[in-house]
């Protein structure tokens, strides 16, 4: 029932807020994980189901492919990691 989802970012510096909407994304599919590849310096997003690589200047959302291949059975991804070599780990 709220507005658009939107992307913040801060400056570390002196905390200056900007914001874009989020867009590419599926109606309601919530970012719940948030995570920068150090290898690549590129901003990854787990939804409940789905990997997104997010711009953060623009807010574009793309798919990188749905979560599966689990030998168990996940209601949903809770959290994603992701180490210094660049491997991407998630929790569900």
């Amino acid at each position: 029932t709220g507005g658009p989802q939107r992307v913040a970012t801060f400056h570390p510096a002196d905390g200056v807020r900007s914001e874009v909407p989020l867009t590419g994304v599926a109606f309601l599919d919530a970012i719940r994980s948030l995570e920068s590849d150090p290898t690549t310096g590129t901003l990854y997003f787990a939804s409940k189901w789905v990997l997104y690589t997010l711009d953060q200047l623009t807010g574009q959302a793309t798919t990188v492919a749905p979560f599966n291949g689990s030998p168990y059975t996940w209601e949903w991804v809770h959290a994603i990691g992701i180490d210094d070599a660049g491997t991407a780990y998630a929790i569900g």
